[in-house]
């Protein structure tokens, strides 16, 4: 397993594989930062900024979970 890195960009789309790829490792510390956000009530046009590198105010769309 790779190291996952404390704060990577996000690609448009992530692998749905049933199993953990490599994106996911990679990625593991960005979850981890969404599922705290979650928890704490966070505002998600905060969260896009700062834990995605997403502004909401320019891609609306891109921004937000679906």
């Amino acid at each position: 397993m790779q190291t996952p890195l404390l704060d990577p960009d996000v690609a448009d789309s992530a692998p749905v594989d049933p199993v953990l790829t490599s994106y996911g490792e990679r990625h593991l510390v960005t979850y981890l930062r969404l599922l705290d956000a979650e928890a704490d009530g966070a505002d998600w046009k905060e969260v896009a900024r700062i834990v995605l590198h997403i502004d909401p105010d320019r891609e609306p769309s891109r921004s937000q979970c679906v």
